[in-house]
């Protein structure tokens, strides 16, 4: 999701890209190989981090700065749409495939969301100085279509799995973005991971339902990936 807002007016324009949009939690049993073009690099890292579209990527990679220049300068922010589930696990940059470890969704799942979050992270500490900045922002659990399915398929577990989860409507999980894009200070979001409308604290209790994870913000970590999945798509950003 890109956002341009001119700096000081009420008005802003507001435009929609998809960088990340992948539901990665395969079935059990089936690696993410198994789910895409054998062409590409499938591993949730590559599906998570790498925006779909019909345009080459180093082309897409110059596209923010481009959007910048179109509404005169305004300031753009590009939102990574994450998630609580980066809470699962950290990027695994020496296995990102799961080719030396058995594949197991979740924890893919949870992989995938934290690299969404660290792009953010490393996108802003390059792009800030030009005006573009990027954040991560987490909807919360919502009961879309898709969750449905998913919920449908978990059999005796639907009700725990149900109940495990403070639901949103689809307006309260986009209240985020919302905010966040139009309303929140660049300089307070920019490299950060949002949820509820603020900026989310550090919090590493293994217990915690809320904030974020501290390997999920780290610019060391964040740089690390970058330079991954540089090489892992053959081109430099």
């Amino acid at each position: 999701m890109l956002v341009g807002r001119p700096r000081t007016a009420v008005t802003c324009r507001v435009g929609f890209r998809r960088p990340t949009a992948h539901c990665t939690i395969c079935q059990r049993g089936h690696t993410p190989k198994q789910h895409a073009d054998a062409e590409q690099d499938a591993s949730d890292l590559v599906l998570d981090r790498v925006p779909p579209g019909p345009w080459p990527r180093k082309e897409r990679a110059g596209r923010y700065t481009q959007d910048r220049q179109n509404r005169g300068g305004a300031e753009v922010i590009v939102l990574m749409v994450a998630s609580a589930g980066h809470r699962r696990a950290n990027v695994d940059l020496d296995d990102p495939n799961s080719e030396r470890h058995p594949y197991e969704a979740y924890t893919a799942y949870g992989r995938s969301k934290t690299a969404t979050i660290l792009f953010a992270v490393e996108f802003d500490q390059r792009h800030s100085s030009t005006g573009t900045r990027a954040a991560a922002v987490h909807p919360g659990a919502i009961m879309t279509e898709t969750v449905q399915e998913m919920v449908a398929g978990l059999g005796d577990a639907k009700d725990a799995a149900v109940a495990a989860y403070d639901w949103k409507t689809v307006p309260q999980g986009a209240a985020t973005a919302v905010w966040a894009g139009l309303v929140a200070s660049a300089d307070d979001i920019g490299g950060r991971y949002c949820e509820d409308c603020h900026v989310a604290p550090v919090d590493d209790d293994p217990s915690s339902r809320t904030g974020v994870r501290s390997y999920a913000v780290n610019p060391e970590n964040a740089h690390a990936l970058w330079v991954k999945s540089e090489k892992m798509v053959g081109e430099r950003f």
